[in-house]
């Protein structure tokens, strides 16, 4: 309509005209609509590309650490509590070592498809190290995050067992009430010394610390 207007303004064209002269500004702006989308589209692209785990398919290091960040804030906003943790594969040195590179690289992707089955689309996970990984997940209460990170290692265990891999993973489980004020990185670092509780004590086990309840730290687990 605004093609017309600016036509008709200024008298009254010929039909033939007034329809090419639509015709033609109609083209030139959809061309330059098609050029503006296709640039986006490859921005969004190299976006997503710029903080994903090519190996997995999940967020890189960096990535996590900026939307576990927004999580955490956007937690204490609201008043939500979080589950920070921190999974390593048990035996993945031993399995690359025997089997190859090649074996290590698809336990890798199982593990991670796994994870992702697991959580929310609201969570986040990303891969942290070379067969470490990082959650960040929103749960109701401290009750609610003890539970999640039980079921979440037992479900992830049990799929990784029917792979027929000599692999299991450890995962240390940090319980964040909504007013603790630590930054992401301290928080990391603590559910990091969990992982390595859980290493120190054996294979294939979860160590959960709640510091609401009396600094609660629990051991669920056995020895592979």
């Amino acid at each position: 309509l605004l093609f017309l207007k600016a036509e008709l303004s200024y008298g009254t064209p010929e039909f033939l005209s007034l329809v090419g002269s639509a015709i033609a500004r109609t083209l030139a702006y959809s061309t330059v609509a098609a050029f503006v989308l296709s640039f986006r589209r490859l921005y969004d692209r190299t976006l997503a590309s710029a903080r994903q785990d090519q190996m997995t398919g999940v967020l890189n290091k960096s990535a996590f650490g900026q939307e576990a960040t927004f999580l955490l804030s956007k937690g204490r906003a609201s008043g939500t509590t979080m589950l920070l943790a921190v999974l390593d594969l048990d035996g993945f040195k031993q399995l690359n070592d025997a089997r190859g590179h090649a074996a290590g690289d698809a336990v890798l992707r199982d593990f991670s498809v796994n994870l992702m089955g697991e959580i929310r689309r609201s969570d986040r996970i990303g891969r942290i190290g070379g067969d470490e990984f990082g959650l960040a997940l929103q749960v109701g209460s401290e009750r609610e995050a003890r539970q999640l990170a039980r079921d979440l290692h037992a479900r992830v265990s049990e799929a990784l067992a029917t792979t027929g891999r000599p692999v299991t993973f450890s995962m240390g489980a940090l319980i964040v009430p909504p007013h603790m004020a630590s930054a992401f990185e301290p928080l990391m670092e603590e559910a990091d010394q969990l992982l390595y509780a859980a290493k120190r004590q054996g294979r294939n086990r979860l160590v959960i610390y709640d510091p609401v309840v009396h600094g609660d730290t629990v051991t669920i687990g056995r020895v592979a």
